[in-house]
């Protein structure tokens, strides 16, 4: 049986950029290699459950966007999730990577929705931490909260206060305003992480929930060619929509 200790780090450069993610090989076997995730923490002791939700949709569903999910170490109530090697890397920064390789990314991440949404989920939670680029496109890890869409009107229960996942939630998806939680939630958050990717960070951030949700409600985001003038504005336009 595979066990945490087993596996050592040889490719950490995803975590450098925020990401959840590593590439790690088992000890004295070079050649057996997997991908490693685990999960931000959240605000509710849930890490177990949440690891459960997650492989069930990745087992019960072989997407090209999913890797295929191999095992669970480590602690039981904190478990981390084990995936099939992949030459994966985390979402591009402009400065670091080109616009139109962050544009292509963007790209990418639109059609593993799209893959996601005709299968009859949300994905939700989308954020830069759980989103890996290979070269045949984007691969999103962490489907603990994928769900199906929802109604105006349903009980969005607490999923959304997931931290990591507050500074991308969509207004429906907190229940404060009286829309349905579809495809749309999914893109709201992909316009976050866009955001993220051409400035450096969110475009909002305060360490009291509340605080971050309430601008998502009530405010428009700085435009990025405001806060990176090279950004063109076309660009930033798309991004704040």
């Amino acid at each position: 049986m595979l066990e945490l200790d087993d596996l050592v780090t040889f490719d950490a450069s995803p975590a450098s950029g925020g990401a959840e993610f590593v590439r790690a090989q088992v000890r004295d076997r070079p050649g057996v290699r997997y991908v490693i995730h685990r999960r931000a923490p959240t605000s509710r002791s849930d890490g177990a459950a949440a690891v459960q939700r997650c492989r069930r949709v990745v087992e019960g569903r072989r997407l090209r966007c999913m890797l295929r999910f191999v095992a669970t170490i480590g602690p039981v109530d904190d478990p981390t999730c084990v995936y099939e090697d992949a030459p994966i890397g985390p979402p591009p920064r402009l400065g670091a990577a080109r616009l139109e390789d962050v544009l292509r990314a963007t790209i990418d991440v639109v059609d593993a929705l799209a893959e996601v949404h005709a299968a009859g989920l949300v994905y939700h939670g989308l954020r830069a931490g759980c989103v890996a680029f290979t070269p045949g496109g984007a691969v999103l890890l962490d489907f603990a909260q994928a769900a199906p869409p929802r109604l105006a009107g349903d009980d969005v229960g607490e999923s959304w206060q997931a931290a990591g996942d507050l500074r991308h939630v969509s207004p429906e998806r907190v229940g404060r305003v009286d829309r349905g939680v579809d495809h749309r939630s999914d893109f709201y958050s992909l316009g976050v992480l866009l955001y993220e990717m051409l400035v450096g960070e969110p475009p909002f951030a305060a360490d009291d929930p509340l605080e971050l949700v309430h601008p998502h409600l009530t405010r428009a985001p700085q435009s990025p060619h405001a806060r990176v003038p090279t950004i063109p504005r076309f660009v930033s336009d798309v991004t704040r929509k």
